[in-house]
C-alpha cells in the first residue's frame, strides 16, 4: 500500500469533502447510503468540474490506498460473520448457488461485450455481499475505476429493486420459512437488503435470512484468497503467494482476529463508521474517474448483464429449493 504523502493532500481533501456531502445527503434524505451517494457525486464532479493536475495523485491515492484501508477494516465483521450457524445442507445450497452465479457471470460477460473484470465483479457482487465484495475483489485484481464504479452502481440498483419485488412475491406465494429465507438471505446483494427483505416476509424469515446472509459474507475471505492466487495467470507466471497484495494479508489477519474475538461487539460499533467513511471516500474517487461517455455506452449493457446474473442466481436458488437434491428438511 502506498504511503501517504503531502502531494496527496489536495486530492484526498477534495474526496473527503465530497464524501462528507454524501453523508449529509444520506442523513437528510434517508435514501441510499453514503457510499452510493459518494459514487454518484464523484461521477457528477469528475464530469462537470475542472481541477488542477495537482489533485490527481490524491484522487488516485483515495481510489487505491484508502480503499485498501477500508478492506482491511472490513476483515473484522467478515470474521464475526464466520460464526454463522447455518445448517450444513443449507450452507451447501448457498455455496452451489454462489459458485454458479460467479461462473455464469464469467461465462456470459462476452455476450454483452464486457471485460473479464466486469464479469468477475458483477458475479461476486451478486453472489457474496454487494459493494463490499466488489471493493475487495477490485483491489486484488486492480480493476479500473469504470468497472468498479459501474458494478457497484448496478448491484445496488438491483438490490433496491429486489427489495420491492421479492418479499411481496414470497408472501403472495405463501412460501415456507426456510425457502423464503434462502431466497432473501441467499440472493439479495447487501446485508441490509437481505435482512430487510427477510423481515418484510416475517420475523422468523428475517432471522434465518440474516444467518444465511452472514454465511455468504464469510465466504468473501476464501473467494478473495482464490482470486489473489489466480491473478498471476494474467502475466503468465502462474499462481503465486507473492502476488497477493499486502492489504489482503492484513484483511486475513483482521478476519482471524474478528473470528477469535467475536464477543467484542462494541469494537464493531467503533470500526463500522470508520470503514463506511473510508469506503465512501474511495467510492467518491472511483466515481470521479468514471466518464459520462463510458456510462452512456457501457451503462445499459452492464445493467442488463447484472439483471441477467441476478435472475440466474434467484432461478438457481428456486430450482435447488424445488428439487431439493440434498434432501433438506424445510
Amino acid at each position: 500500500m502506498e504511503k501517504p504523502r503531502t502531494q496527496h493532500l489536495r486530492g484526498v481533501a477534495l474526496m473527503i469533502g465530497i464524501a462528507a456531502l454524501a453523508f449529509l445527503i444520506t442523513e437528510f434524505t434517508d435514501f441510499l447510503n453514503a457510499v452510493i451517494w459518494g459514487l454518484i457525486l464523484g461521477i457528477i464532479g469528475g464530469n462537470l468540474l475542472s481541477i488542477p493536475d495537482t489533485f490527481q495523485k490524491g484522487i488516485k491515492f483515495s481510489e487505491k490506498t484508502i480503499l485498501a484501508y477500508a478492506i482491511v477494516i472490513m476483515g473484522f465483521p467478515t470474521g464475526w460473520s464466520m460464526h454463522s450457524n447455518a445448517p450444513i445442507g443449507v450452507a451447501a445450497v448457498i455455496l452451489i448457488v454462489m459458485a454458479f452465479t460467479i461462473l455464469s457471470a464469467l461465462l456470459l460477460r462476452n455476450l454483452f461485450g464486457l471485460s473479464k473484470d466486469d464479469g468477475l465483479l458483477m458475479g461476486v457482487g451478486n453472489a457474496v455481499c454487494g459493494a463490499s465484495a466488489i471493493a475487495a475483489i477490485s483491489g486484488i485484481i486492480k480493476a479500473d475505476a469504470k468497472s468498479t464504479g459501474m458494478s457497484i452502481a448496478v448491484i445496488n440498483l438491483l438490490g433496491i429493486v429486489g427489495l420491492f419485488i421479492i418479499p411481496p412475491l414470497l408472501i403472495s406465494a405463501q412460501a415456507e420459512v426456510m425457502p423464503s429465507a434462502l431466497i432473501t438471505g441467499g440472493t439479495m446483494q447487501a446485508l441490509g437488503q437481505a435482512v430487510a427483505a427477510g423481515e418484510a416476509v416475517s420475523p422468523e424469515v428475517g432471522g434465518w435470512a440474516t444467518t444465511i446472509k452472514l454465511f455468504r459474507v464469510s465466504m468473501l475471505l476464501p473467494i478473495a484468497f482464490i482470486v489473489a492466487l489466480s491473478v498471476g495467470r494474467k502475466s503468465g507466471s502462474g499462481p503465486s503467494f507473492k502476488l497477493i497484495p499486502s492489504f489482503l494479508w492484513l484483511f486475513i489477519l483482521t478476519a482471524v482476529a474478528g473470528y477469535l474475538y467475536h464477543p467484542l461487539v462494541e469494537v464493531n460499533e467503533i470500526l463500522k463508521p470508520i470503514e463506511h467513511g473510508l469506503l465512501a471516500v474511495a467510492m467518491t474517487a472511483i466515481g470521479w474517474q468514471v466518464q459520462f461517455a463510458k456510462l452512456k455506452t457501457d451503462g445499459p449493457k452492464a445493467l442488463l448483464f447484472g439483471t441477467l446474473i441476478f435472475m440466474i442466481e434467484v432461478g438457481a436458488m428456486i430450482a435447488l429449493i424445488h428439487f431439493n437434491p440434498l434432501a433438506i428438511e424445510f
